[in-house]
């Protein structure tokens, strides 16, 4: 298979601090230089070369108000509910495809990513002449949760199908089972077996949702494995301690 130079780029990912070093790589194909670039987009998600997802964290929110524009433009007659249950099919998974890699654990970026939602909802208040108090209380009235809420679920139901039900299989792990029998924990303790020393490495799966994934109530586990009874489970189980956003900051 041939190998056109002129469509070919590179990327080198490294840390922040040795960003500078890494950038005076030359790299050539058939005597052509291959251009480097800071970010890449790979199967939907935009990698950046300090392993930041801000860029896709941007990316994702402008195409998201480009869809609640189009919404707003055509749906003119619609009822609110209509608009909401738009939003969830349309939208929502826009902002979600992807969470178990780039869902971030920067509040800045938190906020930002919440604001899509928040932004909408606010939008169809004021379109519905509906009183609007307050963004959490809308959200109760809309039947949504905030879309942290929901990051948190999704890494916790991919973290039950990849330890428990199996139903996902890597070839690396990044989980440990530890010995339960001695302490007051349930029966899936795990211990992340990459290092938590970073920022960088604080948005890994394995580390970001460790806390969360331990301090469960046991009676969040079926009895039989089932990813259908712990998904039901774990959307009605209280997360806000492990939330940064609530009704008092945001």
């Amino acid at each position: 298979m041939k190998v056109a130079p002129k469509k070919c780029e590179h990327i080198i990912f490294s840390h922040k601090n040795k960003s500078a070093c890494v950038n005076d790589i030359n790299l050539k194909l058939n005597d052509m230089p291959i251009p480097a670039v800071s970010t890449v987009r790979d199967l939907g998600i935009h990698f950046s070369s300090q392993l930041s997802f801000t860029h896709h964290h941007v990316v994702t929110i402008r195409k998201a108000h480009q869809r609640i524009n189009i919404f707003f433009s055509v749906l003119k007659y619609s009822s609110w509910k209509i608009f909401i249950k738009c939003y969830v099919v349309y939208i929502r998974p826009l902002l979600e495809y992807g969470t178990v890699v780039t869902s971030p654990i920067i509040k800045e970026n938190v906020i930002m990513l919440e604001s899509v939602q928040k932004s909408f909802i606010f939008r169809v208040y004021k379109k519905f002449n509906m009183t609007y108090t307050s963004y959490f209380e809308a959200l109760d009235k809309c039947d949504l949760k905030s879309l942290e809420h929901r990051r948190l679920c999704i890494d916790l139901i991919f973290t039950y199908k990849l330890m428990v039900t199996k139903e996902v299989i890597i070839d690396d792990p990044i989980f440990e089972l530890l010995d339960h029998s001695k302490l007051r924990r349930h029966r899936y303790y795990l211990k992340s077996l990459t290092r938590n020393s970073t920022k960088l490495s604080s948005q890994i799966l394995s580390n970001r949702v460790l806390r969360c994934w331990n301090s469960l109530s046991d009676l969040v586990f079926p009895v039989k494995p089932s990813t259908s009874v712990f998904k039901s489970r774990i959307y009605k189980y209280n997360l806000n301690h492990f939330l940064s956003l609530n009704p008092t900051n945001y």
